[in-house]
């Protein structure tokens, strides 16, 4: 997906993409840290990436720290991503790792196997093994069954979910912390479909007792909640981009966090990280 943003926003944003040192496969917003010398990793979707962003809350932080940053943002990402032993080893080089709490939708189910890599981006659905996104597999099974069967899914993505992020913490050396971000705290429970709204805003279907587990395994949790800036008015344009919709001859950010709100992430994390370290 990082490559897809480029692609799409080229002429506006450099996201300066470079292969992830040996994980070749991997491509990730630059420039990279030296892997040799003291940095900090922050893990995450396309929130932590930066989208529509010249200075992402990582890129922040390490000018205010003085400690480079491994921006490690995967547009549709899971916490399976990250397990690859090679990214890993990586990580466990870190002085901290960041985590973002990611979206519920890029785990499996017993009806939907996302990809191989942990994303949300395509999947197979295991009647046909049609390949398909995550989110056109859920409205489809949500259009052709009960509202029970499409939460007792949603149930299934979360545990497995939750299973992995217990195991990502625990596989991790350094010293973690816990990224909400988001527009909106995750006090709502968000197991019910029945008002019509599937997916809702992202971090989809996490709710606050999800954040509960998920602490017991790291070293402290950060909750950034900002709406400032939001909507973004990005440029100029004819028609609409994924991501950006055309409005009076501009394109607008409704979905991605603006600057302004990665200046408040930014401020939040170094907080938390200050008190860690002292």
């Amino acid at each position: 997906m990082t490559q897809y943003y480029q692609d799409i926003d080229f002429g506006h944003f450099n996201y300066e993409l470079s292969p992830l040192y040996d994980v070749s496969d991997v491509v990730v917003r630059g420039p990279l840290p030296d892997r040799d010398k003291p940095f900090i990793a922050f893990v995450g979707a396309a929130q932590t990436f930066g989208r529509f962003c010249e200075r992402p809350f990582p890129t922040i932080l390490a000018q205010r720290t003085g400690i480079p940053a491994l921006n490690l943002g995967l547009g549709g990402c899971g916490p399976r991503t990250f397990m690859q032993p090679k990214i890993l080893d990586i990580l466990n080089d870190a002085q901290c790792v960041v985590l973002q709490v990611l979206s519920g939708r890029s785990e499996s189910n017993s009806k939907f196997k996302v990809g191989h890599g942990g994303t949300d981006v395509l999947g197979t659905r295991v009647s046909d093994e049609v390949v398909m996104r995550a989110e056109e597999f859920f409205v489809d099974f949500a259009q052709a069954n009960a509202p029970a069967a499409v939460n007792h899914l949603i149930a299934e993505n979360c545990a497995s979910y939750l299973e992995k992020y217990k195991l990502l913490f625990d596989s991790i050396k350094p010293k973690t912390i816990l990224h909400w971000f988001a527009r909106h705290t995750p006090e709502p429970t968000p197991h019910n479909i029945l008002d019509g709204s599937l997916f809702g805003y992202f971090p989809h279907w996490i709710d606050r007792s999800m954040i509960e587990e998920m602490q017991n395994h790291c070293d402290a949790y950060v909750e950034t909640v900002s709406n400032e800036g939001w909507p973004q008015q990005l440029w100029q344009a004819g028609e609409s981009i994924d991501g950006g919709q055309l409005q009076d001859g501009y394109l607008y950010n409704y979905y991605y966090p603006s600057p302004e709100m990665h200046r408040q992430a930014a401020a939040d994390l170094e907080y938390s990280m200050k008190r860690l370290f002292t």
